[in-house]
C-alpha cells in the first residue's frame, strides 16, 4: 500500500487489522473498505435535519454548482411542489462578486436567490429566515477572512441546526487539503469532494483526509445539476480506490 501512495501513518494504523485476520482473502481490498468506512459520513441526514447549510471552500471548487445540486435534492426529496418558498439560496460574498451563475441556477430551480456582503447582513438574513425556510449559503472565498466570520461560523455550528460543508475539488494536493482543514477545523466540517469527473483523487490525498479524521459526505462531479448528487458510501469509496489503483 505504501507503493501505491498511502502514507506510512495510515498503513501502520491498519496493519494489525490486515495481518492478523486469517480470513482475509484480499488484504488490499480489505484495506480499501476499512479506509472507506473510516472516511465516510451520512450527510443525507445532515441535509434533512439542518436549517442552514454553509458551503465553504476555495474559489473554483464547485461550491455554486453543489449549492444547486443540494437544492435540487431538497426539492425532489424533502419538499412538495407547493413548498418551494421553504428553501432559499444565499450568496455571501463581496458586493463586486459575480453571482450570476447562482442566480441562473435559482431560475432553473425556480428558487429565490439573494446576496449579502457583510457579516451583519448575513446574521440578520439567517435570523429572519431560519425558522421559516432551509437556507443554502454559498460563501465566496474572499469572505472567509472577513472579520468575525470564522468566529461566527465556529459558534453557530455548535448547533445541529447548522452545518458547514467544506467543498474540496479532487485536484487538490495534500498541502491545500491540510491548510483548508486547519483553517476550518473548529467548524465541524463535512467534506464534499467535487469535480471527480475531471480529476482523480490520489492515495496521498486520501491518506491526508484520513490522518486529519475528515468525514466525507458527498462525492460530486461538475456537470449535471438535477438528480446528480451522490452521498458518500464506504463501499463506493472503496471501489473508487480499487479502480484508481
Amino acid at each position: 500500500m505504501l507503493k501505491k501512495g498511502f502514507s506510512k501513518k495510515i498503513v501502520s494504523e491498519f496493519k494489525d487489522k490486515i495481518t492478523t485476520n486469517e480470513d482475509i482473502k484480499n488484504p488490499e481490498l480489505f484495506f480499501y473498505h476499512y479506509l472507506g468506512k473510516k472516511l465516510v459520513f451520512p450527510y443525507e441526514d445532515i441535509i434533512i435535519n439542518s436549517s442552514v447549510i454553509f458551503l465553504n471552500g476555495p474559489s473554483g471548487s464547485g461550491k455554486t454548482t453543489l449549492s444547486a445540486k443540494i437544492s435540487s435534492y431538497i426539492l425532489d426529496n424533502l419538499l412538495s411542489t407547493n413548498e418551494k418558498d421553504k428553501l432559499k439560496i444565499l450568496n455571501f460574498g463581496p458586493k463586486s462578486t459575480d453571482h450570476s451563475e447562482l442566480s441562473n441556477y435559482g431560475k432553473l430551480l425556480n428558487l429565490n436567490v439573494s446576496s449579502v456582503s457583510s457579516l451583519v447582513e448575513l446574521i440578520n438574513y439567517i435570523d429572519e429566515n431560519k425558522n421559516k425556510t432551509k437556507l443554502i449559503i454559498d460563501v465566496s472565498q474572499e469572505n472567509k477572512n472577513l472579520s468575525g466570520y470564522l468566529d461566527y461560523l465556529e459558534k453557530i455550528t455548535l448547533s445541529k441546526d447548522y452545518s458547514n460543508l467544506l467543498v474540496i475539488p479532487a485536484s487538490s494536493n495534500k498541502n491545500m487539503i491540510n491548510a483548508t482543514m486547519n483553517f476550518y477545523k473548529n467548524t465541524f466540517p463535512t467534506i464534499a469532494i467535487t469535480k471527480l469527473d475531471e480529476s482523480h483523487i490520489s492515495a496521498e490525498e486520501l491518506s491526508i483526509f484520513a490522518e486529519l479524521n475528515c468525514k466525507i459526505g458527498i462525492l460530486s462531479g461538475s456537470r449535471a445539476i438535477i438528480g446528480s448528487i451522490a452521498f458518500a458510501k464506504g463501499e463506493v469509496l472503496a471501489q473508487y480506490m480499487n479502480d484508481i489503483s
